[in-house]
């Protein structure tokens, strides 16, 4: 592979952040010129390839990540909240496809409304 070095910023060193938690992935990445001669990010999204632990959760089931209710669907914000499912589940709660899904979003509310919030629930 060929880097384009920028005129400003030379490699233009980002750190990888992972798409589905958005921790640190480890990773350096050296995008160097890019479009407009921008400076590249100090962190930022550069693949769908999940870190490590994502990777882990997403053998034990289907990862649900907890976005915010209303969010941008392009970016939804992230709460930092993860749920790992079953496959079963995946399919009786969602109907989804676990041999083609491993992930989804999930706004709080629903969240609250599926899975039950304990605290607030009623006897």
């Amino acid at each position: 592979m060929c880097i384009t070095i920028s005129e400003k910023h030379g490699l233009n060193p980002s750190i990888s952040l992972c798409f589905y938690c958005g921790k640190e992935k480890n990773e350096l990445v050296l995008p160097g010129r890019l479009k407009g001669d921008i400076e590249a990010p100090r962190k930022a999204v550069w693949s769908m390839e999940p870190c490590d632990d994502c990777k882990k959760y997403m053998a034990e089931g289907v990862l649900l990540c907890v976005v915010r209710d209303h969010s941008d669907p392009k970016c939804p914000y992230r709460t930092g909240r993860m749920l790992v499912i079953s496959d079963a589940d995946a399919v009786r709660i969602f109907k989804m496809d676990p041999t083609k899904e491993r992930f989804a979003f999930i706004e709080e509310s629903t969240v609250s409304m599926v899975f039950c919030d304990p605290v607030n629930a009623k006897a």
